[in-house]
């Protein structure tokens, strides 16, 4: 699309943006050097500008996801972005998955429950 998203799975909620987006944008990324040109590193560029003021989840109406949240990230590293580098490119919605380890949660955790993923995972 001209916003840089991939749209695919159009269910109730909606159609998937920020997953699918992801999801191709860090496929076409990984493509041998055969197979991209001018058009896929563009594609590649728009898609992860486009992640980078998205929600990392199934669409605009779900809340941040670790699908989506490991699809952005392997994007990210596909393209040369490791660790806090890849950081600005997340969002503030995936920020709410950070902890001053620099690791990330799936999920984020409300205040009032206490699961068993109390630290972070790397």
């Amino acid at each position: 699309m001209s916003d840089g998203s991939f749209r695919d799975f159009a269910l109730g909620i909606g159609a998937s943006g920020p997953w699918v987006t992801a999801h191709v944008g860090g496929r076409l990324a990984d493509l041998p050097p055969r197979y991209r040109d001018d058009r896929v590193a563009g594609a590649v560029a728009r898609a992860m500008r486009y992640l980078d003021g998205a929600t990392w989840s199934y669409n605009e109406h779900a809340p941040a996801d670790a699908d989506t949240i490991a699809h952005a990230l392997i994007l990210a590293g596909a393209i040369g972005l490791r660790g806090r580098q890849a950081a600005p490119h997340a969002g503030a919605p995936h920020r709410r998955h950070g902890y001053n380890d620099d690791q990330c949660r799936s999920t984020k955790r409300p205040r009032s429950v206490v699961t068993a993923h109390d630290r972070s995972v790397p």
